[in-house]
């Protein structure tokens, strides 16, 4: 995203002129520096255009501000009142999920406490927007056909095996992957991401190829050999109805022996 496009999705967001915007990234970006460790700051700031990133560079140790004092720092930077720097803030986390790839725009939420929920949702907002063009769109009948025509299963065996293996994934990736990954597929299918998310607490859970395999086979009752044949076609399918940026970012959370399931 170059900057004359980033200054005018905050113009639009936050339904403001441009030299409001342009103040708005500067107060916004100033403070975001402050709160993030300098070299999460460095790596954001390489994914903007160079005359937004310069406000991005702080070179102190990161502070533990929460959203209010955020809020605070941002209206004073900018001379606006709390309530309409919340507007803006919100208007350039926007502009910066479009502009950041999916990994860089998930270490940086990492760096943020619980507070920052509703820039952060802004965020994420806009990246899955951008990027949903780029990926297939799949409906949930169409999904269950592709199992199980690659797993040699009926409409109703296929079922079972796409709900074993998207709980068993659920399990073993982080939350924050899990939405995303969810923001690509019908809603139908996110009730056993969710189900494997509530699990594991939402945190990662190291588990081994085996391990994950011999989950699936527990949740569907089925042996071993036939549970790496259902998580293949499911995610083999899954790869189909995610952009590939996202697919890297899925494959980043789990061992390299993982990727066997994902080859087509």
């Amino acid at each position: 995203m170059d900057y004359e496009s980033f200054v005018a999705s905050v113009e639009r967001e936050a339904h403001a002129s441009r030299e409001e915007a342009e103040r708005a990234i500067q107060a916004t970006l100033r403070t975001l520096a402050e709160r993030l460790t300098g070299g999460e700051a460095r790596h954001v700031a390489a994914e903007l255009p160079p005359r937004a990133a310069a406000w991005l560079h702080d070179g102190k140790k990161p502070q533990r501000f929460g959203i209010a004092e955020f809020l605070h720092r941002v209206a004073e930077r900018e001379g606006v009142t709390e309530e309409t720097a919340k507007e803006h803030a919100r208007a350039v986390f926007a502009a910066l999920g479009k502009a950041l790839d999916a990994k860089e725009l998930h270490d940086m939420v990492a760096e943020l406490p619980q507070d920052f929920h509703e820039l952060v949702s802004a965020a994420r907002q806009a990246h899955e927007e951008t990027i949903r063009v780029a990926a297939p769109q799949l409906d949930a009948d169409e999904f269950v056909r592709r199992v199980a025509a690659r797993a040699g299963l009926d409409f109703d065996d296929a079922v079972l095996a796409l709900t074993a293996v998207l709980e068993a994934l659920g399990y073993r990736i982080t939350k924050g992957e899990a939405e995303d990954i969810e923001a690509f597929l019908p809603r139908e299918l996110h009730p056993p991401i969710d189900l494997g998310e509530a699990a594991s607490g939402g945190a990662a859970r190291r588990l081994t190829l085996e391990e994950f395999l011999d989950r699936i086979a527990d949740i569907e009752g089925i042996r071993r050999d036939d549970a790496r044949e259902h998580a293949h076609a499911v995610l083999v399918t899954l790869r189909e109805a995610l952009p590939e940026p996202e697919v890297h970012h899925l494959l980043s959370q789990l061992p390299a022996d993982y990727g066997s399931l994902l080859e087509r």
